[in-house]
């Protein structure tokens, strides 16, 4: 609110120099009232009423978690506000200085600008999505912001709900578990190591695979519910994707 006010005023003080500053001064502020509302939507005590649904995964019926597109939106948003920031920045350089500076500045601007826009870009052409959970008879598959990793049911050993700054969901694997991880971005090879422009997912780690709450539609709660009686019910799993397992859902209040 103050950075909006002072924004407003630079713009309305006839100052040239005030003017050029206050869209920045706008843009940052904007950018840190999306990062609060990043931080209130993971609170515990927001509420999430979404539901699943039924589709495929793998070529078979699932059940799917929705990913949280607003979580998403908001995530993007921000590394919006920074590219255009970026890009005015590089533009007003160059045309007030191109020819009497060394353009220094303007290519750093620009790298940081198309590092920014990276997100927004790779969004557009699908490479990052919401994501969700799909919980097919035969096991998950986790489709995180920017890759894929799937487990079979029976080389899960427990699910727990932790937190650490965040809720979090811990689907854990036993000490045979295979994790099929598929990154769905572009990556780089720096000193013979290939890099993910963006890593965005936690990794299977110790054999465990941490989910972030917030990045997921519906009541935590009630997901960790949802998943512990498939893992613990093997004969109920066959109703994964149909009917039955919405009406189940809807059973756990």
């Amino acid at each position: 609110m103050i950075l909006a006010v002072i924004a407003w005023m630079m713009w309305r003080s006839g100052d040239s120099a005030a003017n050029v500053v206050a869209k920045y001064v706008a843009l940052f502020g904007f950018s840190w009232v999306l990062m609060i509302a990043m931080g209130l939507y993971a609170d515990p005590r927001c509420q999430r009423r979404a539901s699943v649904r039924s589709g495929l995964a793998d070529g078979q019926l699932a059940t799917v978690v929705p990913g949280s597109g607003v979580y998403f939106a908001l995530f993007q948003a921000i590394w919006i506000c920074h590219a255009i920031s970026a890009y005015l920045a590089a533009a007003e350089i160059a045309a007030a200085a191109w020819l009497s500076h060394w353009p220094a500045a303007v290519l750093l601007l620009l790298a940081a600008g198309t590092a920014a826009a990276s997100a927004p870009a790779l969004t557009v052409s699908g490479r990052l999505r919401p994501g969700g959970i799909a919980l097919t008879p035969d096991g998950l598959v986790v489709r995180g912001w920017s890759s894929r990793t799937s487990l079979r049911w029976n080389e899960i050993a427990q699910v727990r709900c932790t937190f650490d700054q965040m809720p979090l969901l811990d689907i854990v694997g036993t000490a045979t578990a295979h994790w099929h991880r598929h990154d769905l971005i572009p990556s780089i090879t720096f000193r013979g190591t290939r890099k993910q422009i963006w890593m965005l997912d936690r990794p299977p780690h110790r054999s465990c695979l941490v989910l972030e709450c917030p990045r997921l539609a519906v009541d935590r709660r009630k997901l960790y519910r949802f998943l512990a009686y498939y893992l613990e019910t093997p004969s109920a799993r066959a109703e994964l994707g149909t009917h039955a397992a919405l009406e189940r859902w809807s059973g756990l209040g």
